[in-house]
């Protein structure tokens, strides 16, 4: 006589032994972000340990402009572009940027980063709860919620696509905005 549930018991065994490894873990997950075209090796920084968000001059680490391009990534830190950049990319959240000598383009891309600069050609600001500090921006783009720009001078051109944007500026070029909330000289 044959014995009926050896394929039953057979197959089980089989299904519990393909799905062990399906469990899930609380393994930390990496996040590998892309580097921008055209940026030089080495140029780019990852900080190894996360931490909270940092002020101005405090242990900054400095991040030379190779090829005109500066680019900075991670999670938390302070840094320092000390030459005069072309453009200077920042990409993460809550790192803090202070950019001595740069009047070129600014692009930030994440949460929570703040950046202090002098003035700047252009900025482009993507990701939410972003502030940038600036004497004087030539053109503004801000696409997410909750960013903050302040310019003790003038902003040439301003373009919001967000929601609860604020724009502090002495004066103000054109302007043109898609979103609710956002607050800017004249609204």
């Amino acid at each position: 006589m044959k014995n009926r549930h050896a394929p039953i018991a057979l197959a089980a065994a089989l299904v519990a032994l393909l799905t062990t490894g399906c469990a899930a873990t609380a393994e930390p997950r990496l996040t590998v972000l892309p580097t921008p075209h055209g940026t030089a090796p080495g140029a780019t920084v990852a900080p190894t340990a996360p931490s909270g968000p940092a002020t101005p001059g405090a242990a900054e680490e400095t991040i030379a402009c190779a090829g005109g391009t500066a680019s900075i990534a991670g999670e938390g830190g302070a840094y320092v572009v000390p030459g005069d950049c072309a453009r200077v990319v920042v990409q993460g959240s809550t790192l803090t940027v202070r950019l001595e000598n740069t009047n070129g383009d600014l692009i930030v891309r994440g949460e929570g980063n703040v950046v202090v600069a002098g003035e700047l050609a252009a900025a482009t600001v993507e990701g939410q709860a972003n502030r940038i500090e600036s004497a004087r921006l030539g053109s503004v783009t801000v696409r997410g919620d909750r960013n903050a720009l302040a310019a003790s001078g003038e902003i040439g051109s301003l373009l919001i696509t967000g929601n609860g944007n604020t724009v502090d500026a002495a004066s103000l070029g054109s302007v043109t905005v898609a979103g609710d909330g956002n607050t800017y000289p004249g609204s």
